[in-house]
């Protein structure tokens, strides 16, 4: 993987930031002396703030559970389903920069819950964003624990990983004390990360440094969240709905030695892993592997298409870049889809494992409707219907967003269904049709 280049160094310091750099530290900061602020946010508004923030998309969270009010972000830990005590039942929540950073100081003032219960909060770095699809860097990365909170034990320290589909840890360090949670006191956590120390604070004071001859210099992002802890979820026998209390941050803030985002390795995220578009005009489909059918780039009234001319059971799935994880959660797909014929179906295809596991949105001309099912373990389920006439020959635009458990659906722009449900978690996604010659154009998805 090669190095970050100027142009990437150049393009995250000069992006806007939440707070503009050379700034005075904020009240309240423990900054150490000489060291200029870069990215701060006081959670004050009513909403997170987009340009700055994504929600974690990873380890079994909800956007639902994360909420700003009353001047601060707050975290809940829920039970959402007593079907078992699997994490799968629960959901945490978290939030993860979109900037990323390096060498510097991190600090937020953050009100845990007791660490006795069953889930683990945590202030951290690393560098993925916790979006799927999840880049595969082949690099070394560092992680940085700020504080992690959980099992009775409230700490700082690093770790060290190999990114790959999935990632192989490499070195753990010692631990530093970071105090006892009570949830009901803010403390500030901070952390001093150098070439070759990392420093951990406490309301301003050292609780200990962490020495290294060498550790990966990389991208940061920088991460709050909270997650169930497998393991401490059997016996519980609390209803769907119950809170197992919420992680509160007043504010998060990052300095660096200059004011200046840090050079790091490696480079950032493809922008094909978060955002794609493509109407075939280029006569080629790249990246798109086809799983059965006879796919080709053909001439469509004057315009280019993606066609399938064969029956069967039929799929292509958009594969991005050789070098990274195609696997997304939270998406919204969208096509322009023609069929040939009344016999069988033609759509958009989400969180696809295989051929017995995934997410459909299909025009269905046998009984004219537009159909959301799903697929798991061969099974085959239709999770909800709309009426309206299909013709071969018309074009429809189908929009299909899966969000965590919510999954919706629009037909030429208006909303026709919309639906929770929680069998699937991740997966690839691309187009799918089944005895039905069809075309699709003008393919877009958004991650966000």
């Amino acid at each position: 993987m090669a190095c970050a280049s100027a142009v990437l160094v150049g393009t995250l310091a000069a992006a806007t930031l939440t707070t503009p750099a050379h700034a005075d530290p904020p009240p309240g900061s423990t900054a150490p002396a000489g060291y200029q602020l870069v990215f701060s946010d006081d959670f004050n508004g009513t909403s997170l703030d987009a340009n700055a923030w994504r929600t974690r998309q990873s380890s079994w969270v909800s956007d639902d559970n994360v909420k700003v009010t009353g001047g601060s972000l707050s975290i809940d830990q829920t039970r959402v389903s007593t079907a078992n005590t699997e994490t799968s039942s629960f959901r945490g929540g978290g939030i993860t920069t979109k900037k990323r950073f390096g060498y510097g100081y991190y600090e937020a003032r953050v009100k845990l819950p007791p660490n006795t219960g069953p889930f683990h909060q945590s202030f951290w770095t690393q560098i993925w964003d916790g979006q799927y699809a999840k880049p595969d860097y082949n690099a070394g990365f560092t992680e940085i624990d700020i504080v992690e909170s959980f099992k009775g034990q409230t700490h700082g320290g690093y770790l060290t990983w190999l990114s790959g589909q999935e990632d192989i840890k490499q070195s753990t360090s010692e631990r530093r004390t970071m105090g006892t949670p009570d949830g009901r006191n803010y403390n500030t956590y901070g952390v001093l990360y150098e070439p070759r120390k990392t420093t951990f604070f406490l309301n301003g004071t050292e609780q200990g440094s962490l020495a290294y001859t060498s550790i990966p210099n990389s991208p940061m992002s920088i991460w709050l969240s909270t997650i169930p802890q497998v393991g401490r979820l059997d016996g519980l026998t609390d209803p769907a709905g119950h809170s197992y209390g919420t992680m509160n941050v007043d504010w998060v803030r990052y300095y660096s030695s200059d004011g200046a985002v840090p050079a790091t390795v490696p480079a950032s995220v493809p922008a094909s892993l978060t955002s794609y578009h493509n109407d075939f005009e280029s006569g080629t489909a790249a990246n798109w592997t086809p799983v059965g059918g006879s796919w080709s780039v053909t001439a469509d009234g004057g315009d280019h298409a993606y066609r399938n001319t064969a029956s069967g059971d039929v799929y292509s799935l958009y594969t991005a870049t050789a070098t990274h994880f195609p696997k997304w959660r939270s998406t919204t797909l969208s096509a322009a889809v023609e069929l040939s014929g009344t016999g069988g179906g033609a759509g958009i295809v989400g969180r696809y494992t295989d051929a017995d596991n995934y997410y459909y949105l299909r025009l269905f001309p046998e009984t004219n409707t537009v159909t959301l099912v799903k697929k798991v373990a061969g099974s085959v389920t239709t999770l909800a219907s709309h009426s309206t006439t299909i013709d071969p020959g018309t074009t429809y635009r189908l929009s299909f967003e899966l969000h965590d458990a919510r999954l919706t659906a629009k037909l030429n722009g208006t909303g026709i269904m919309s639906v929770t449900d929680r069998s699937l978690a991740e997966g690839k996604w691309g187009v799918k049709g089944y005895n039905q010659p069809f075309s699709v154009d003008d393919v877009a998805m958004t991650s966000p």
